[in-house]
């Protein structure tokens, strides 16, 4: 019987996965390798999809999170939003509330919960919060496991680290969509009128936004889709952003260099998600399915990158 040397065959192992890690080409010889020869028992079961995301980072990335949960500046404060007598969204914290989880049951109260990372800077102006939104319109759906998402993204910049980041998230299914789509009003008020992309075949989010006067949180169709070039839609201001397959696979490829983007001290910008079920999405997305905050996230990076463009132009002109 031969004595197995595990130092020297983990580190083998390891500088194995760096290499193939280092070149963005060989995503699935990285993940196959990661899971022929796995070195810890949770690695065996990460199957490869049809996603381009970088499933095994995001998984190393969530079994630390998941170690730090009784932390409130991972875990979030859960709440509500809501108007005080001036007009102005607040949140207020209420632990009641909890997240609705990842994957969805339709059995469980899928209401979910607003879950604030940070609050909003008090030196935001127009511009540093953008939000993505996948809406729903039916309100009888007992069955129903697709969820309303949106999700707050505070844009990198010098005075705030320079790395985007997601400051807040509501994803659930309230009795009403309305007192979905009030509650993605008030977030966007509260993070200083964030623009908000969201996937335009369903309008009632349109329809709502309009009665309470608040269009003007809406985004229009993105320039810096290169699928949109080809749209009816391209040549006039139409608001939001219809997720055709096209779409989709741009988008996705956005997400990827998103998450992919270095911020320092060895860390990629996929190390500043702190939402559980979002990861959880994100590792198990795959085109066909139903994630709900992968199209939110998706639509609120393309939006980041829309901003950024606009900023460009009123520079140079």
């Amino acid at each position: 019987l031969g004595n197995t040397n595990i130092i020297a065959a983990k580190s083998y192992l390891e500088r194995v996965r760096a290499k193939l890690k280092a070149n963005a080409k060989k995503k699935e010889s990285y993940e196959d390798e990661t899971v022929q020869r796995p070195i810890k028992h949770s690695e065996v079961f990460l199957l490869s999809n049809a996603s381009i995301l970088p499933t095994i980072d995001m998984k190393e990335h969530l079994d630390q999170l998941m170690t730090m949960q009784n932390n409130p500046s991972i875990a979030g404060i859960n709440g509500w939003m809501h108007l005080n007598s001036e007009g102005d969204a607040v949140f207020k914290p209420d632990s009641a509330r909890k997240p609705a989880d990842y994957p969805v049951k339709p059995s469980d109260d899928n209401t979910g919960a607003v879950v604030i990372w940070e609050v909003p800077d008090p030196r935001a102006e127009y511009g540093w919060y953008t939000a993505g939104n996948d809406p729903y319109d039916f309100d009888v759906a007992p069955n129903s496991v697709s969820l309303g998402s949106v999700i707050v993204m505070q844009r990198g910049s010098p005075l705030n680290g320079g790395a985007d980041r997601i400051v807040a998230e509501y994803t659930g299914r309230p009795p009403l969509a309305s007192d979905f789509y009030e509650q993605v009003r008030r977030l966007l008020i509260y993070y200083a009128n964030a623009t908000c992309l969201y996937e335009n075949e369903k309008q009632m989010i349109k329809d709502h936004f309009k009665k309470m006067m608040s269009i003007h949180l809406l985004a229009y169709t993105p320039g810096v889709m290169k699928a949109n070039e080809t749209s009816k839609t391209a040549k006039v201001r139409v608001y939001g952003q219809h997720m055709s397959p096209n779409v989709k696979k741009e988008s996705e490829i956005y997400l990827r260099e998103w998450l992919m983007t270095p911020i320092g001290d060895g860390k990629l910008q996929l190390h500043t998600i702190k939402s559980v079920p979002l990861l959880k999405e994100l590792i198990g997305f795959n085109p066909d399915g139903n994630f709900d905050r992968v199209i939110a996230l998706m639509l609120a990076v393309v939006q980041t990158i829309q901003m950024r463009s606009i900023v460009i132009e009123e520079a140079e002109k």
